[in-house]
């Protein structure tokens, strides 16, 4: 759920610069060397004295003795009395007086006075906020050979800030600073070579760059380095010299690279996989503010990886990581809202933060937002915006939403009814090996829909994903070798199929295995294994295993007979629509079993198989109507449920026809054969 990002270019003193510790550079803030001190005077002790009073932290002697030889030109002393008012050192702290004083000195050609002017440009401290006029002083000093300047226009070249972009010189100004040995510029012309940018892209020369900066301490080169190796840019991939490039620039506290140790440790590279480790590491990252590590420490108090399973310091983490625009927080805080886990449960807070994901491109997100929409959670339920979602994350190739967006197209949900198009998305899924489109594609081909029919082709996929532990394929497979579909008919295979799928209690594959052992179809033969099984399944409300159940009851197999189970159990099947448990609740009516007799009831249970088409319901309502019983007598409807029943080659049922024309020739008159 991470990515890495490149290490930002650092401007040395523009971003997070301490002046203190530009002071603290001899030759460069405080001048070390005796003939840029003054101009006009040659007595240099009285400087030097400043010099030294300086770095013994005594700013109130130091101070007065700048002070002195700055107003009398000394451009040295005007540089550092411009520090020591920018850092309020002996002196109340005043940026006005120390651009007033940084001018003087750059004015005179002092380059660290011309940077410093550059710096206070560019940051408008002091001065009006001017970058082309931050990159004129920049130029003037790095003309003068002054590093951090030739470094900082390197910057501005290459941003287009102040100047116009322009990557060639920018790799120029690098080159300057970086020959001088300055580690920054050394890691920044190295960026441009791996890039191409400015510089024709030369992985070796990229390498040679960072590995200068990077044995001066510098982390972003070292962060580069690991890079370079755990990728195999330009060199054999190595993980092992990519951790120890990685542990230099994290051990110095460089966020990137402490997170890169936490991948590394989380997924086992060149190092023993250790989650406690990876948390270690993701926790210093995180600590510095980077959302990636984060979002990585959300996912490990989620999963209870490396840490003790914590969900509110789940959603505090991801929480963090997506105020700072991690799309892939916003997704994992709106799962969070989604199932209540860490969080109140809100469906609301769980779609916008999926939305704000899903516009960053986040697929995820995008998938999840599109469930939402197809549910009604949280937001108006709508079909034809949840198929959009899904085309978005599946276009990026989520099997998840590819599967789901051809389930909308097989359905004709929120998009127009296409066959051929739910197998294409079924495919691109089921290739990827999800289990659930392994099974739709399998479905397809067994039907022929949006493809040929091709039991065979079925068979391929029902066993793909069978091998996922996935009960309908289970299950289907189960069906295909009981029927000698698309393989020989192999009941045994059936049984293997069934117990496998029963087992992990799918339903439908207890019943079917049921049946097996009812009818001893590759199995032998056990009333009793057939029993235990058919309570399983209609203990979980299957109502085919209901009846069947009610079945053994009535009969006695299994447990000795029991009337009134098996009248519960067919009430439960019936009630739910099976036609053979109204049939069979119809019979007990008639004939008082376990029921008090009650005709009207017999037909009413009748009535309703016989209306989905079953014969033994059709032909006995017909008897029912031809005797009156229950029933107002009625020949024709007699008749007409007779010739149902007989033209599915019910034999009763043409007889009962038959003996009905013979005996009331009105019906024959009326009805017709």
């Amino acid at each position: 759920m991470r990515a890495g990002k490149d290490a930002p270019f650092r401007i040395w003193p523009l971003i997070q610069i301490l002046l203190f510790a530009m002071l603290m550079q001899a030759g460069s803030s405080i001048a070390a060397s005796s003939k840029d001190l003054c101009v006009n005077c040659t007595d240099v002790d009285p400087l030097q004295d400043a010099i030294d009073n300086y770095y013994r932290k005594q700013y109130d002697s130091a101070f007065p003795l700048f002070q002195k030889y700055a107003v009398k030109g000394h451009r040295s002393a005007q540089n550092n009395l411009g520090i020591m008012y920018e850092r309020g050192l002996g002196v109340r702290q005043s940026y006005t007086s120390a651009v007033e004083w940084y001018r003087k000195a750059a004015e005179q050609g002092l380059p660290e006075a011309q940077f410093n002017m550059g710096r206070m440009s560019f940051n408008g401290t002091g001065v009006v906020k001017d970058l082309a006029k931050a990159a004129d002083w920049y130029r003037m000093a790095g003309v003068r050979g002054h590093a951090e300047a030739q470094n900082n226009l390197a910057v501005m070249y290459q941003d287009g800030l102040g100047v116009t972009r322009n990557y060639q010189l920018a790799a120029e100004w690098y080159r300057l600073a970086a020959e001088q040995g300055l580690a920054e510029s050394q890691n920044n012309l190295g960026a441009l070579y791996e890039k191409g940018r400015g510089v024709p892209q030369n992985d070796a020369l990229a390498r040679s760059w960072f590995n200068k900066a990077a044995e001066q301490g510098y982390v972003q080169a070292q962060y580069h380095l690991g890079m370079i190796y755990e990728q195999g840019i330009g060199v054999q991939r190595d993980y092992g010299v990519a951790v120890e490039w990685y542990r230099m620039a994290a051990e110095h506290g460089y966020g990137l690279a402490q997170n890169k140790m936490g991948e590394m440790y989380e997924k086992g590279k060149s190092v023993a996989r250790d989650d406690a480790q990876a948390f270690i590491w993701f926790y210093s990252a995180a600590e510095q503010g980077h959302a990636e590590s984060q979002n990585a420490l959300g996912v490990m108090y989620f999963g209870g990886k490396g840490v003790v399973q914590d969900f509110s310091q789940a959603a505090l983490w991801f929480g963090r990581a997506a105020e700072q625009g991690s799309a892939e927080a916003m997704n994992n805080l709106g799962v969070l809202f989604e199932r209540g886990i860490g969080l109140p449960q809100d469906y609301v807070k769980a779609a916008i933060h999926y939305r704000k994901a899903a516009r960053e491109g986040n697929a995820q997100a995008q998938y999840n937002l599109g469930r939402l929409y197809a549910a009604g959670a949280g937001m108006p339920q709508n079909d034809t915006v949840a198929a959009a979602w899904f085309r978005s994350a599946a276009e990026q190739g989520l099997p998840g939403a590819q599967n789901n967006l051809g389930f909308m197209f097989a359905r004709g949900l929120g998009v127009r009814h296409d066959d051929i198009q739910a197998a294409y998305w079924y495919s691109l899924a089921a290739n990827q090996g999800l289990a659930d489109a392994q099974y739709n594609l399998a479905s397809m081909y067994y039907k022929g829909c949006g493809v040929e029919q091709d039991y065979i082709e079925a068979h391929v996929w029902y066993k793909k994903a069978a091998a996922q532990k996935m009960v309908e394929a289970q299950n289907s497979l189960g069906l295909m070798y009981e029927r000698g579909v698309g393989v020989p008919q192999q009941e045994v295979q059936a049984v293997f199929w069934y117990y496998t799928a029963a087992t992990q209690g799918y339903a439908e594959s207890q019943n079917n295995l049921a049946n097996m052992y009812y009818t001893g179809q590759g199995v032998k033969q056990d009333h009793a294994r057939a029993f235990i099984w058919y309570h399983r399944a209609a203990g979980q409300g299957l109502a085919a295993a209901q009846n069947n159940l009610g079945v053994l009851y009535e009969r006695g197999m299994g447990g000795g007979q029991f009337t009134a189970q098996a009248i519960e159990w067919y009430r439960k099947a019936a009630e739910q629509g099976v036609a053979s448990a109204q049939y069979n609740l119809g019979r007990l009516y008639e004939a008082g079993i376990g029921l008090p007799k009650d005709m009207a009831m017999a037909a009413g249970w009748y009535s309703q198989a016989a209306e989905q088409g079953l014969a033994e319901a059709q032909n006995n309502l017909g008897v029912l109507y031809y005797e009156g019983r229950g029933v107002v007598q009625n020949y024709v409807q007699a008749a007409d449920w007779f010739k149902k029943a007989a033209a599915q080659g019910f034999a009763e049922a043409k007889n009962n026809l038959g003996n009905l024309y013979v005996s009331n020739q009105n019906v024959y008159f009326v009805r017709g054969v």
